[in-house]
């Protein structure tokens, strides 16, 4: 059962027309067909926007005052670019607002995902935020090269929708029409978008020194739960805007995945409370692989920003 649904925009800047087929069931999917011209030139023309909540979480390590480990409808962004990586950003709420770019030449699809499934993550009987269903975005299609944007808006509260992500493609003048087809798909999809190790967890706490922080990021899933200990897993971590100065990889027997470690040097201009002062933007990725040298990776790819 489908249900056909058509609408036009009418707005000063732009009109569209729109065919959406909606199939509802326990992973609703929607197919969307669009035109839209624009009256006026429009610079920043974004394309299956998409929102959500993200209040606080595993790396903030809870929020003072309040009984709920996590409070969030979306834990991370995931890219599917089209040099097969799949690029997963944890989500934070900073102190300021935050802007990030994710270049790709060929969009193979992108979304806002909730991962943590289980109660014991949220502790909320009311609103549930294990339920929270995750949202998949597939182009039909090239699109061409263009950018997934993320915008994380700082918020004291849970009631207001601060984290947006969409696609941007580059166009030659800004008032090119915008002409393509998606399929949207809702639900709890985690485990059937890949076959890779997945990240399950992001944690920040204190380092071991001053302006030290410490990073622990969980892998789950792929071929990583059957590798024993001793398999000679590599990790691939790379730091901007600050330094890297130990990390460790190692089996985690309570998940069957594995846990990377890692701390980081700040400059952060002085100061030390429960975590140095607050640094100019740090830029971290992280991957698994067999080896170093060798090109496939065993998990997505883990990116997370700190600082302002």
């Amino acid at each position: 059962v489908s249900l056909t649904v058509y609408a036009l925009l009418d707005s000063p800047s732009c009109a569209g027309a729109y065919h959406f087929v909606i199939a509802p069931g326990p992973e609703t999917s929607m197919r969307e067909e669009f035109q839209v011209f624009f009256r006026k030139g429009v610079e920043k023309a974004g394309v299956a926007p998409l929102t959500s909540m993200y209040f606080y979480g595993a790396p903030e390590n809870g929020r003072r005052g309040d009984y709920r480990p996590e409070v969030h409808d979306s834990d991370g962004l995931l890219v599917h670019r089209d040099d097969d990586v799949w690029q997963w950003r944890a989500l934070r709420n900073g102190e300021r607002l935050g802007v990030a770019d994710i270049p790709v030449e060929r969009l193979l699809g992108f979304g806002l995902l909730q991962r943590g499934r289980s109660f014991e993550r949220y502790q909320d009987l009311e609103a549930e935020y294990e339920k929270r269903p995750s949202l998949w975005v597939e182009p039909d299609g090239d699109w061409g090269p263009g950018r997934v944007e993320l915008i994380e808006i700082p918020t004291d509260s849970e009631y207001n929708d601060n984290v947006v992500a969409f696609w941007l493609p580059n166009r030659e003048r800004p008032d090119e029409p915008l002409t393509g087809a998606c399929t949207l798909h809702w639900g709890g999809l985690e485990q059937r978008l890949h076959p890779l190790g997945r990240v399950v967890a992001t944690r920040q706490a204190m380092g071991d020194r001053k302006n030290w922080v410490r990073f622990l990021v969980d892998f789950k899933g792929g071929e990583l739960n059957d590798l024993p200990p001793d398999s000679g897993i590599t990790s691939i971590v790379e730091v901007e805007g600050a330094k890297l100065v130990q990390k460790h990889l190692e089996k985690n027997p309570h998940t069957g995945g594995w846990r990377l470690s890692f701390q980081v040097e700040v400059d952060a201009g002085g100061g030390f409370s429960v975590f140095p002062a607050v640094p100019p933007a740090v830029r971290l990725s992280a991957v698994l692989k067999k080896g170093e040298n060798l090109p496939d990776p065993l998990t997505e790819t883990w990116t997370y920003v700190f600082g302002r």
